[in-house]
């Protein structure tokens, strides 16, 4: 089953229009793998626009600039280490982050009932409320109180050495 995916890919700034698009489009086929007339991957929407060209935080192999590809695919979960591995090989490519789309509901989830349990439910537990007045603390009396004559001072401690 295929799961939803948002692929970010980082270019290196080309010379021209028509190599970057085949940079792009090297990347799309890498997605959709035609395999025995079954493809492996779905492109849903590609974002050129959101992010574009970028200046890097760092230098990246001689490069300062990059072009941002936002790429959203259903994909093969199985497809996705040969993607990488050609994400990674691929010259073109500076960085490339792969995420699964969350927020993208799947159609299993939607499909599969919740286990139930037959034991009860646990009880809630129950805070306090914020108004609610604090526990009384338990103050000793004056008279429970040692006087400080009662209190031996740390003079008249026994040494374990003086024995």
């Amino acid at each position: 089953m295929k799961r939803p995916y948002e692929i970010t890919v980082v270019l290196r700034i080309l010379s021209n229009e028509d190599e970057t698009q085949a940079a792009i489009n090297q990347v799309v086929a890498w997605i959709e793998n035609k395999r025995s007339g079954e493809t492996s991957g779905i492109i849903t929407r590609i974002d050129r626009t959101r992010l574009g060209r970028r200046k890097l935080a760092y230098e990246i192999d001689g490069q300062r600039d990059g072009l941002y590809i936002l790429i959203y695919a259903d994909i093969e979960p199985a497809h996705m280490h040969e993607l990488d591995l050609n994400l990674k090989l691929y010259n073109p490519v500076l960085r490339f982050l792969i995420i699964r789309d969350e927020s993208k509901p799947e159609d299993e989830k939607a499909a599969k009932p919740r286990r139930t349990s037959s034991a009860a439910p646990a009880p809630a537990a129950v805070a306090p409320a914020a108004d609610a007045a604090p526990e009384a603390i338990a103050v000793p009396d004056a008279e429970d109180i040692p006087a400080a004559d009662d209190v031996p001072a740390a003079d008249d401690t026994p040494d374990a050495d003086a024995e």
